[in-house]
């Protein structure tokens, strides 16, 4: 097993498995972090070109792979992480995970059967079963986890969490809306025939339903099945790699199981968020089919938890917001002053691309994106008031329930500047999973899988609603939806021949019987 079963003295040794562009943001940073003698000894990707890449094949964007730095040229390369594991594993304290998602569990997995410590990127994986899988053997073996979230870290996301949580400044949040764009790009306008986009933060059009004939162009170099891993098999084509993978249910979880997992740690911490009691969604393609919505709105109940009402939690992507016309979502937030809000944040707030002056704009899916009216953003909506941030929680704003309302007329935001009685969220992303390797102390991590397992499973139940057509009363001991057996199948995944992770304990006795999920009127 790895060597984490003696805490290392000294050196941390550490393997990567995904070698792209993400992860020669993500390494370097691990590897330079102050405090610590980080050692690389193996990586492991299946693309056998992409990692060595100095300019991206598509689109002329740049793209980067890991192998091109000086620093990892001589470090040994492996094309099967089983293989790496199997001839390394004696001698790497952890793992970094940064493939595309559906591999995430089953490489986490067998390194934590090995005695290996963590670090897996967001979400952590495209079921429910096989997350709660990894939580359980994480928690069994004392595994050192952390999933790659590193805003949880961020200062002013702590500032939002005081004012929240500890000073109550808007009362009691009963209800919040998230919203998302889809990183709208000027080549593309709503009445061009590629609309709406599907790039989903990669700067590649998805224009394709799955019953559509794929552009089966272009040559994988490496290993294409290993590549495609638990997946149903399939031909390579440029729509599932290195781009558009995000937009395929069986490879990633669309803009919810991307930018949802940011948008659900601000609510988990602030609000002490744990299970959904029901999840329900919509989108504008038929759900049975393969590829993520251009639209999806999703609505999620959580019961009361001590001192905290019930809340339902709404998420909106695709450029949709509370109020758009377009949603999706029946009940649509059609309220004056929630638009008005918005709309004097776009005013306020654009900086590039198109200014916003009217909701016409705003509610035009053509209009502002990342950067500009806060396209990315959340808003909590308390019984003494409202409180909007952004994506990237350096703004954020107080506004009366009320139009016309003085409550926040004088409100004092400078004792929210400094760090001063902040809650604890010490050290930094790397740090923390570092300190716990070479400590063996799992409870380092703050974003560990006792965490971010719950987390996950939060940000995929709405995907699994939204493929099962129904809304699904949520059992998180049994991992089942209480009379919806159809969605089963979403909740467990389907994987192909010698590829099946073995089933979560359940009934999961670490959520207790007797804890009360029953939602309450909170009203």
């Amino acid at each position: 097993g790895g060597r984490n079963a003696a805490c290392p003295s000294d050196t941390i040794n550490l393997a990567v498995v995904g070698c792209g562009s993400h992860s020669k943001f993500l390494v370097p940073g691990i590897m330079r972090e102050n405090g610590y003698n980080v050692n690389m000894v193996a990586l492991c990707d299946v693309d056998t070109k992409g990692p060595y890449l100095e300019v991206d094949r598509f689109n002329g964007k740049t793209y980067t792979g890991l192998y091109t730095l000086d620093a990892f040229k001589n470090i040994p390369k492996y094309v099967d992480y089983q293989t790496m594991l199997q001839e390394k594993g004696g001698d790497i304290d952890g793992v970094i995970v940064a493939t595309p998602d559906h591999q995430h569990m089953p490489v986490s997995i067998a390194a934590m059967n090995r005695n290996i410590n963590v670090y897996c990127e967001k979400d952590l994986g495209v079921n429910v079963h096989e997350v709660r899988l990894a939580t359980q053997i994480a928690k069994k073996k004392g595994i050192v986890t952390q999933m790659g979230i590193g805003n949880h870290q961020r200062q002013e996301l702590r500032r939002i969490e005081k004012a929240v949580k500890v000073d109550k400044v808007i009362g009691q949040v009963r209800k919040v809306h998230i919203w998302c764009d889809n990183e709208y790009h000027e080549a593309n306008d709503r009445n061009n025939p590629t609309w709406p986009p599907r790039n989903v933060g990669n700067g590649y059009y998805d224009i394709f339903d799955s019953d559509a004939v794929l552009d089966a162009s272009g040559t994988f170099d490496g290993n294409w099945q290993a590549w495609l891993g638990p997946a149903t098999p399939r031909p390579y084509n440029t729509q599932y790699h290195p781009r558009g993978w995000r937009n395929w249910w069986d490879f990633g979880g669309g803009r919810l199981g991307d930018i949802g997992c940011h948008s659900f740690d601000w609510l988990f911490s602030a609000l002490d968020l744990e299970y959904p009691h029901t999840v329900e969604a919509w989108g504008n393609r038929e759900p049975g089919l393969e590829r993520a919505a251009d639209v999806l709105n999703v609505k999620y109940q959580f019961p009361a938890r001590e001192g905290m009402d019930p809340v339902e939690v709404n998420w909106y992507d695709g450029n949709s917001r509370p109020g758009y016309d377009g949603n999706p979502m029946p009940d649509n937030e059609d309220n004056d002053w929630i638009k008005k809000i918005q709309l004097k944040l776009a005013k306020d707030y654009t900086t590039n691309h198109k200014s916003v002056t009217s909701w016409d704009q705003l509610n035009d899916p053509s209009g502002p994106k990342e950067g500009d009216g806060w396209a990315r953003a959340m808003m909590l909506i308390g019984t003494e008031g409202i409180l909007v941030a952004a994506f990237h929680p350096t703004r954020w704003e107080l506004f009366p329930l009320e139009e016309g309302g003085t409550k926040f007329d004088h409100w004092d935001k400078a004792k929210y500047t400094s760090n001063e009685g902040l809650p604890n969220h010490a050290g930094s992303h790397y740090e923390q999973w570092l300190e716990g390797i070479k400590t063996c102390d799992p409870s380092k991590t703050n974003c560990g899988f006792d965490y971010a397992g719950p987390l996950s499973e939060t940000v995929l139940l709405g995907i699994a609603a939204y493929r099962t057509g129904k809304k699904l009363e949520w059992d998180p001991r049994n991992l089942k939806a209480i009379g919806t057996p159809e969605a089963d199948q979403f909740l467990k995944g389907e994987y192909r021949a010698g590829w099946a992770l073995p089933s979560p304990v359940l009934p999961d006795n670490n959520y207790p019987a007797d804890r009360e999920h029953k939602l309450k009127d909170s009203q």
